[in-house]
């Protein structure tokens, strides 16, 4: 066991299985100890996620921070549950995507919004998600 430098307190492992989006709520899964190898197991799980969006608009950041970039009109009479079902559908079940330059994964050991935000374009993998 190890200890907290000059103490007889135990050092314990903590991870997390969340997001490191700044707008994400909801429930953080946290694993202590022997339960961080769980974590894995647990997030394997069914998820559900809800979303507001606001549809014509595009971002530099993809998201409410970013610079709007794009704008488009929106017709309500085109507009259904069906055509928005089967745009959802595309990402739906096992697919490829490459994350986002505006995301917390790393590249070369920095994270991809670092470079993004210095004006730098990485090429990303597309892995499962």
């Amino acid at each position: 066991t190890r200890y907290l430098p000059g103490s007889c307190v135990p050092l314990v492992k903590v991870g997390h299985g969340g997001t490191l989006d700044p707008f994400a709520e909801g429930v953080l899964v946290i694993g202590v100890g022997a339960g961080c190898k769980m974590l894995e197991v647990f997030l394997k799980g069914w998820k559900e996620y809800t979303a507001v969006a606001a549809l014509g608009t595009a971002t530099d950041t993809l998201d409410l921070t970013g610079r709007i970039t794009e704008r488009s009109t929106v017709y309500p009479s085109v507009l259904s549950s069906a055509a928005l079902e089967s745009v959802l559908a595309m990402f739906r079940g096992h697919i490829k995507q490459p994350p986002p330059m505006f995301s917390a994964v790393r590249h070369d050991g920095e994270r991809l919004h670092v470079l993004a935000r210095a004006g730098v374009h990485v090429s990303r993998p597309a892995p499962p998600v």
